[in-house]
């Protein structure tokens, strides 16, 4: 197409218009190819050779790894923007034996507790609470309502969503007849750097030691990270999930949606666990996993499609029994009288 075309935004391709980049990257999408006004449409080269003749008349930018690209792009033509000067505003509480860094941005009503650290170029957006000896590293950014309680450490650029609480009490109680006593939670939450996290999560801090989180995990909204976890790097954990207390995640586990996972059990390096799995022993590595209790993908399939034919086999099973039944009737009535059936 158009070797020279400029464009400004990214968009869908329903709603591109002639300044703008779209992402074609499924068949699936055709319908909309048809019909889009995109002046540049991102996708591979497989895909643009499979198009109708008339399609490719439009401007493509072909890539091997479509997805990719346009985040990328879509990272610099939208940018995160915040002030590179440092600004702290008049109605935040800072106390004094804390130390700020260079081009901190410290919005309204932010507290910020004794003896915390708060790294170069961080932004803390409104409502954001930092207990004594948070230790918050550089380019971190906590948006609204954030609660980082006392003693927690977070590495290097840092993304945390609105209402997220970090340090919260774990759920540690002994049990005495039926009376449950409250175990202090000591222990702290350490995150390491390049973690995003959700809006409205909880991560409890450990009861003695730590709850971890490594580099380069994401979280999204409304999950629960027990007291005692400990989650290795890259991990990426879907909405309403929850790890009960000292789980342990592998790196590169991926959790689907809804996910649960009961206390102190070991989920293998690059494992996969469905939306909705519930675990309930320990997992190993480098396999997907299903249903509850959580099983290997193809093994639950197996289960699920012999579950569906539970209809069929219900009657059939009802049929034979018919069939006995009226089997042995012809049988009692045939039998002369004071012989033995059997």
């Amino acid at each position: 197409g158009h070797q020279n075309k400029e464009i400004s935004s990214c968009k869908s391709l329903e709603d591109a218009q002639g300044e703008q980049i779209a992402l074609f990257n499924h068949k699936n999408y055709l319908p909309a190819l048809n019909y889009t006004e995109a002046g540049v449409i991102i996708t591979s080269e497989s895909l643009f050779l499979s198009l109708p003749d008339p399609l490719k008349e439009k401007t493509f930018l072909l890539v091997d790894d479509p997805g990719q690209a346009m985040a990328t792009i879509a990272c610099y033509l939208h940018p995160l923007i915040y002030p590179s000067e440092q600004s702290i505003h008049p109605s935040a509480v800072i106390e004094e034996s804390a130390q700020i860094g260079d081009k901190v941005v410290v919005m309204a009503h932010v507290y910020i507790g004794a003896r915390a650290t708060i790294g170069d170029g961080s932004v803390l957006f409104p409502s954001c609470y930092l207990g004594p000896d948070v230790i918050l590293g550089r380019k971190c950014i906590l948006q609204p309502q954030v609660v980082v309680l006392d003693d927690c450490r977070l590495g290097d650029k840092v993304y945390i969503n609105a209402g997220t609480i970090i340090g919260s009490q774990g759920f540690g109680f002994h049990q005495t007849g039926n009376v449950f006593d409250k175990i202090p939670q000591i222990g702290r939450v350490t995150i390491g750097s390049e973690v995003e996290i959700g809006a409205n999560c909880a991560i409890d801090r450990a009861t003695y030691s730590t709850t971890f989180i490594d580099n380069g995990c994401k979280l999204d909204n409304l999950i629960q990270v027990g007291h005692n976890v400990s989650i290795g790097n890259n991990c990426a954990i879907a909405a309403q999930s929850g790890m009960a207390g000292s789980v342990t995640i592998g790196p590169g586990t991926i959790i689907g949606g809804q996910a649960g996972i009961a206390d102190h059990l070991e989920i293998g390096s690059q494992s996969t666990l469905a939306g909705r799995a519930g675990v309930t022993r320990n997992l190993a590595g480098k396999e997907v996993y299903a249903g509850f209790p959580a099983i290997p993908h193809s093994r639950w399939i197996r289960q699920k499609a012999q579950l569906n034919q539970i209809d069929k086999l219900s009657a059939r099973v009802k049929k034979l029994e018919q069939k006995i039944d009226d089997l042995n009737g012809q049988k009692t009535q045939d039998q002369e009288p004071g012989q033995n059936l059997l």
